[in-house]
């Protein structure tokens, strides 16, 4: 399957009635830029999750994998939310529930439990999910080999200043 970039109109379709009635309230309307902020940074983060297992490739920002938009779109209920009213409008607990269900997932894609679509057509473009090198730093070893070896030019003996 392929690799889709979320918008706005996707996390409009997932709020209930009584929540675009109290966002219209709260900002009086759902703003696109604001709903597609909360996409792009939720797609970060789903995509932070699919490259923790080395497996993965990555499409180009900010695709995510198709297999993974329930769980983007229950994190950005949640995100939009809190950012426009403040508080999630959820008595029973369902929005957060799904939140904590589609992180839970997320770990285990990052785990490899899961597998996520790989985007298609594979081509040089793509990187790969995989962490980048850190940098080494490389120490001759006769200055770790010689235990003696001081680049300080001090005396090393203490307590033998009796002039204070």
């Amino acid at each position: 399957m392929a690799w889709i970039t979320l918008q706005p109109d996707d996390l409009r379709k997932r709020f209930a009635p009584a929540e675009l009635a109290a966002f219209q309230r709260a900002k009086a309307d759902l703003d696109d830029s604001a709903l597609a902020a909360v996409l792009t940074e939720i797609s970060g983060t789903i995509r932070d999750y699919v490259a923790g297992n080395r497996k993965n490739r990555l499409a180009a920002p900010p695709a995510i994998p198709s297999n993974l938009k329930n769980d983007a779109l229950s994190m950005a209920v949640v995100a939009y939310s809190i950012s426009v009213a403040g508080i999630v409008l959820d008595p029973k607990g369902a929005r957060k529930q799904a939140e904590d269900r589609a992180i839970k997932h997320l770990e285990g894609v990052a785990e490899g439990k899961f597998g996520v679509d790989q985007p298609d057509p594979v081509d040089a473009n793509q990187p790969e999910a995989r962490p980048r090198p850190q940098p080494s730093i490389s120490v001759p070893r006769s200055i770790l080999a010689t235990p003696s070896y001081d680049l300080n030019n001090r005396d090393n003996t203490f307590g033998t200043d009796t002039s204070l």
